[in-house]
């Protein structure tokens, strides 16, 4: 039964809208969790209503996450993404709510569990295009909340701006010790760790910033056939999208899933074209602790609904390395440039002389990318180390 106080709100947006009347409508509670969603079908056509419950933000965001879902179906729409169109809203002091229409096709999950596996890769392939397409939209220069149209920057105007990489390692080491606990077998050096996060979260808050979904599940993506194979019909719940590094949301979609779902296949990432190994790494990390916390400090997790994560998490301390490796190769890759201008051409003693300047004066993480690069210069000059062993 539909409290009475829903049922206001969706006579007021039926009649706002121009649909039937409520009386000849069926209404059927779809979830109910931070929001409740219910299915109304008037005749041919089937709508959605979704009342907002307490999100645990703060109240100027809570309050403000209609405006947002609104602003953001403009602007997804403009750019061709597929979004459910509003058909209207209240937005009360006690209540706010939002009717849409329901989108074609299904939610990714059930088409995953029922088409047989070749044809998954077709599914991923139009989920990595649309993806791609959400991808391409910047609000802003900066990293932040969207409250209602606009892009705030993390820590809420409080303090200097934080980019993306501040703010989604602000937890790094504390969830790391977390995970220990719960994993002993997991031996970390923890100067190490926070010598390789430090030079991750400065990249990341250096990297470009774009609109996120910020919860990209596969209950959250519409599919449907076409006459040219599967198409992404649509994204929904767009309430807690952000401004941040686009590869936090491929991280998502690859290890915040129930065990029984697919890993997007290689025609996913094919399709969307990235993102980089560097940043995807960094927030595969940051993703894969945040499923732990989940897991492990929720009394009413589901068990095993982080599996995915959990046993990526495993292969911790190679995971570490391989993001330290990616970011020597990042950092050696501009030190001539960085050094000794962009038109340069270093040579063989120009290259020593780099390595030496690195070594002799730079940051201490800098000491590790200038031994790659005296190292890698080092094999590729066989006439300089005969040279020099003489």
């Amino acid at each position: 039964m539909i409290p009475e106080t829903h049922q206001a709100a969706l006579d007021e947006l039926l009649r706002s809208a121009g649909l039937p009347a409520a009386a000849g409508n069926t209404v059927d509670l779809l979830a109910e969790s931070t929001n409740t969603v219910y299915v109304v079908q008037t005749g041919e056509t089937d709508f959605i209503l979704r009342v907002h419950g307490d999100s645990g933000w703060p109240e100027i965001y809570d309050r403000a996450r209609l405006a947002k879902v609104i602003h953001l179906h403009e602007v997804l729409a403009a750019k061709g993404v597929s979004v459910p169109r509003i058909l209207g809203h209240v937005d009360h002091p006690d209540l706010q709510a939002v009717l849409m229409e329901h989108l074609p096709g299904q939610p990714l999950a059930e088409a995953l569990d029922q088409v047989p596996l070749p044809e998954r890769d077709d599914l991923w392939r139009a989920v990595g295009t649309s993806l791609q397409s959400v991808h391409e939209i910047s609000l802003a220069d900066i990293a932040g909340e969207i409250r209602g149209d606009q892009v705030v920057p993390f820590g809420d105007g409080e303090g200097p701006a934080r980019g993306w990489g501040t703010f989604a390692t602000g937890d790094f080491l504390d969830d790391t010790d977390r995970l220990s606990r719960h994993l002993p077998s997991l031996k970390v050096d923890g100067d190490w760790l926070a010598e390789v996060m430090s030079r991750a979260r400065e990249h990341l808050d250096e990297s470009p910033v774009r609109l996120l979904h910020n919860d990209p599940t596969v209950d959250n993506i519409f599919v449907e056939r076409s006459e040219d194979g599967w198409r992404c019909s649509g994204w929904i719940d767009w309430e807690f999208a952000r401004h941040g590094d686009p590869a936090w949301d491929c991280a998502r979609l690859e290890l915040f899933r129930e065990h029984h779902v697919p890993a997007p296949s290689a025609a996913f990432w094919k399709a969307y074209d990235g993102p980089n190994e560097l940043n995807l790494v960094a927030n595969q990390l940051l993703v894969g602790l945040f499923c732990a916390g989940i897991q492990f400090e929720n009394a009413n997790a589901e068990p095993g609904r982080h599996a995915h994560a959990i046993d990526w998490l495993s292969h911790f301390q190679q995971h570490v390395q391989r993001l330290e490796r990616l970011l020597d190769a990042k950092t050696s890759a501009v030190i001539p440039s960085t050094v000794q201008g962009p038109d340069s051409n270093p040579g063989v003693l120009g290259r020593l002389r780099v390595a030496l300047r690195l070594l002799m004066g730079l940051r201490a993480h800098d000491l590790r990318v200038a031994r790659s690069y005296t190292q890698l210069m080092w094999s590729e000059h066989s006439v300089l180390r005969r040279l020099l062993l003489l």
